[in-house]
């Protein structure tokens, strides 16, 4: 099977950004547990990804492990893209309850008459449009912690930061629900149906605002930490939809995708790009291969099963 081209992950969103108009920002130092060998790394083409040669890829486990810890810190650019993604989010979020307020005050009035086709459709596509954007800024809303995540020492904040996109949504419909089952203006199949939409709608948002698994600065820095000790760089490659990522360019279980694109660059690049990758991401084959070639054992939990994680049409 030919091998996939790789592309990095920063140099790509740069391209976006540029595209755009947008200024792009200064790329911070590289530090020297970040820097590969030049034999080592991954030639980047003006226009589009070449291939890593598979020497290159077992060479990248030769680097020396640096001892010291190192403390995850968002980029600035990671940190203007999380800004702009929360404030997309609030603005949806608002519009949302923009919504939630007209289905009130239309059923408080009694503005509609619900014996009339038409009043039905307005009112649940309020409910309809109200759920469209609070789910969607959830899902920024979760983009942007991957991008710029909370301290877990920060315990409220953290617990916030990432279920906010959860209160949003209780907020945004457990008051609808209630004015309808209140309502004595309603006959009792009109409370039926209008409620069952609102409740659909309420457990939907809140299932989808619910961050499962919060990213926090302190994964992101034991992650990068264990790469850099397995390798001596913050080099990873992952896809866009595989919940791992890996070590090695031609692993196994990242090369045997047909379709997509592989691209390399820090773990933080790989929380951003992949909304799937977990607390476990590591490439169990990777991380096994890596201490072999370099005689260590790191502990045993911090690596996932790529068979099963590692989507085939990423």
């Amino acid at each position: 099977m030919p091998e996939k081209p790789i592309v990095n992950w920063e140099e790509q969103q740069a391209k976006k950004s540029a595209a755009k108009g947008e200024t792009v920002p200064a790329k911070r130092p590289v530090t020297k547990a970040e820097a590969a060998p030049a034999e080592n790394s991954v030639v980047q083409a003006a226009d589009k990804p070449i291939k890593k040669p598979v020497a290159q890829a077992e060479a990248a486990a030769a680097p020396a492990a640096h001892s010291t810890l190192q403390t995850f810190v968002a980029t600035q650019e990671a940190k203007d893209k999380a800004s702009t993604n929360r404030i997309i989010a609030v603005i949806l979020w608002v519009l949302g309850l923009g919504c939630e307020a007209a289905v009130i005050y239309f059923l408080l009035k009694g503005t509609f008459n619900l014996h009339n086709t038409l009043s039905w459709v307005i009112l649940i596509g309020l409910l309809v449009a109200d759920l469209i954007l609070v789910v969607v800024g959830s899902m920024l809303w979760k983009k942007a912690n991957r991008l710029d995540p909370a301290s877990k020492k920060e315990k409220l904040r953290f617990f916030v930061q990432n279920q906010l996109g959860a209160i949003i949504a209780i907020i945004a419909f457990l008051p609808v629900v209630i004015v309808i089952f209140t309502d004595k203006n309603l006959e009792g199949k009109q409370k039926g149906v209008l409620g069952a939409v609102a409740c659909v709608a309420l457990v939907a948002a809140v299932l989808l605002g619910i961050n499962f698994n919060p990213p926090s600065v302190e994964q992101y820095s034991e992650q990068a930490n264990e790469v850099v000790a397995l390798t001596g760089q913050n080099l990873v490659y992952f896809t866009t939809y595989g919940s791992v990522y890996h070590l090695y360019s031609d692993c196994t279980y990242l090369t045997r995708a047909t379709t997509g694109t592989v691209y390399s660059g820090t773990v933080q690049d790989a929380h951003a790009q992949s909304s799937a990758i977990t607390e476990s991401t590591l490439c169990s084959v990777c991380k096994a291969r890596a201490e072999a070639a370099r005689g260590i054992s790191l502990a045993p939990d911090a690596s996932a099963s790529p068979a099963a994680a590692e989507t085939p049409a990423a």
